[in-house]
């Protein structure tokens, strides 16, 4: 997990957390870097079924992961707080 997260992949797990914050998963896209998010970890194919019978729709998207969600909340956290070092500067000043 050593590879830096690029500002579109960054926007890109934004806009899945947002549909899971929202209770829309999966999040529906038919792009490429949605793809390349599942093959580095950070994102997972998703199918939801509603209904059932003949007449069930069956919906396909994507979901984070776990890494994607914790990758996601990192970078989101400004530079000065995310060591102990840091932490500690904040409060003393």
């Amino acid at each position: 997990m050593s590879e830096r997260l690029t500002k579109a992949d960054v926007k890109a797990l934004g806009k899945i957390f947002a549909a899971e914050i929202d209770g829309n998963l999966p999040f529906q896209s038919k792009a490429q870097i949605y793809l390349d998010l599942c093959d580095r970890g950070l994102a997972a194919p998703m199918t939801k079924r509603l209904g059932s019978g003949p007449f069930a729709v069956i919906v396909r998207g994507f979901e984070l992961t776990h890494a994607g969600r914790l990758r996601l909340c990192v970078k989101s956290v400004p530079k000065r707080l995310r060591t102990t070092k840091g932490a500690e500067q904040e409060t003393e000043g």
